[in-house]
C-alpha cells in the first residue's frame, strides 16, 4: 500500500517540477501514531527548513502533528501536514488535517 502511495506522490511532485529525493525527503515508518511521531523528528533533523509533509496514512499524520506540538511548534504554522486515507478521525483532529482519499 505505502509503495503505491509513495510512487503517486513522487509522480505528482515531478509533474510540478519539484525535485524529490528518497534519501533526503522520505522517512519510511510503520502505519502508527508513534511511528509518525518519531519519523517527523528524523525528517526535521535532516531537513530543518522543511515546510510540508505528506504522511502516507492519516494515523501517521496524527503522530506527526503531536510531535510538532511537543517540540513547541504548531500545525500549519511550523509545518503543514497532509494525511492519506480519509479516515473519519481526520475530521476530528485538531487542527483538522487535509487528507487524500
Amino acid at each position: 500500500m505505502g509503495g503505491r502511495r509513495l510512487e503517486g506522490a513522487e509522480s505528482a511532485l515531478m509533474a510540478h517540477g519539484i525535485v524529490f529525493s528518497r534519501d533526503q525527503d522520505y522517512e519510511p515508518c510503520d502505519f502508527t501514531e508513534e511511528a509518525g511521531y518519531r519519523a517527523i523528528g528524523r525528517l526535521l533533523w535532516r531537513s530543518p527548513d522543511l515546510t510540508a509533509v505528506l504522511a502516507l496514512g492519516d494515523v501517521i499524520a496524527f503522530g506527526a502533528i503531536r510531535s510538532i506540538y511537543d517540540r513547541g511548534g504548531s500545525v500549519p504554522d511550523t509545518l503543514s501536514i497532509m494525511g492519506f486515507d480519509g479516515t473519519a478521525l481526520s475530521r476530528y483532529s485538531v487542527p483538522r488535517i487535509t487528507t487524500v482519499r
